[in-house]
């Protein structure tokens, strides 16, 4: 399946104003300013599945996420993702948008 890559864009910006309209684009004055970042979960295949010819596999996003650190917006894609995928095969990417 192929997605316009006019369409990703808008579904990017719909998520990071989402994003922002609840946690809004500020914290106070103590904790700094958030950011805009872009994360990509990807997830390895098992040995096993390696050895099928399987190759990593994209779990999740590319997503763009608000938030003050990108420790933070990895724990944001993390708990968008759920419980139901082995985490030790995980491999979160993270981009900051200057």
């Amino acid at each position: 399946m192929t997605i316009d890559s006019n369409l990703l864009s808008m579904m990017r910006e719909e998520v990071a104003w989402a994003h922002w309209a609840r946690f809004g684009s500020k914290t106070n004055e103590k904790e700094g300013t958030m950011s805009l970042f872009e994360v990509a979960i990807l997830e390895k295949p098992t040995k096993k599945e390696e050895e099928n010819g399987a190759q990593e596999r994209l779990a999740l996003g590319p997503i763009a996420i608000v938030a003050k650190t990108a420790d933070q917006a990895k724990v944001v894609a993390g708990r968008m993702l759920g419980n139901d995928v082995a985490t030790e095969r995980l491999e979160v990417l993270v981009r900051p948008f200057v």
